[in-house]
């Protein structure tokens, strides 16, 4: 790592640790709030007609 003029000075949202097998995950930006998320799926249906169910 390199300084210039700013000694240890970055942005908070910068992701540091988890180096492949290292055991410690990622923390803060985008990875790390992954990390507290699940995955969903929703669907919007717009179509007006009515599914035909079928009975059978």
């Amino acid at each position: 790592t390199v300084w210039v003029n700013t000694y240890k000075q970055f942005s908070v949202s910068t992701p540091f640790g988890g180096v492949k097998m290292s055991g410690t995950g990622r923390e803060k930006g985008r990875l790390g709030i992954l990390e507290y998320t699940s995955q969903k799926s929703y669907y919007w249906g717009t179509n007006e007609a009515p599914i035909a169910w079928s009975m059978a």
